[in-house]
C-alpha cells in the first residue's frame, strides 16, 4: 500500500480536498492508497513513511525546506487550478507521477 501525504499551513484545507474528491478518485481508479493530511511544520514526521508528499499551492515556497526534511520522498505542489476545483483525479495523477505508477 502506498501513502500519499498532503501538506498545507494547518492541514485543514487539504483535508477538504481529500474528503471531497481524492479518496473517491483513488477508489474509482482502483488504487489502494492511504491518504493523510497534515500541517507543513510536521513534514519531517513523514520522512520514510510517505511515498509522495503533495503541497497546497499556498505553501509551494516551502518545497525546498520540506525536501531537505524528507530527502527520499518525491515532493511537488498541487497547482492552484486543481486545488481550487478540489480536483481529486488530477491530484491523484500528480501523486502517481511522483511515485512512478
Amino acid at each position: 500500500m502506498k501513502t500519499i501525504v498532503l501538506l498545507c499551513s494547518s492541514g485543514i484545507s487539504t483535508s477538504v480536498l481529500v474528503q471531497k474528491n481524492l479518496q473517491a478518485a483513488t477508489v474509482c481508479e482502483g488504487f489502494d492508497f492511504e491518504i493523510f493530511t497534515d500541517a507543513s511544520l510536521n513534514a519531517s514526521r513523514w520522512n520514510h513513511i510517505a511515498d509522495c508528499i503533495l503541497l497546497a499551492p499556498h505553501i509551494h515556497f516551502q518545497k525546498d525546506e520540506i525536501s531537505r526534511q524528507c530527502p527520499e520522498t518525491p515532493i511537488d505542489a498541487i497547482d492552484m487550478k486543481t486545488y481550487g476545483k478540489a480536483d481529486g483525479l488530477e491530484t491523484l495523477n500528480l501523486a502517481r507521477r511522483l511515485m512512478g505508477i
